[in-house]
């Protein structure tokens, strides 16, 4: 038997981690200029 409701919760689990992954990466971005992460990836 299939629960259509398995298929919405796993959506929304990777909806959820999608953003939360956007939002650590803003966060990250805004804590450390471009630059400075420009230089870090030249060296």
């Amino acid at each position: 038997m299939r629960r259509p409701r398995d298929r919405r919760w796993i959506m929304r689990a990777i909806i959820l981690s999608g953003v939360a992954f956007i939002a650590t990466t803003a966060v990250l971005a805004l804590a450390c200029p471009a630059h400075e992460l420009a230089d870090m990836e030249d060296e």
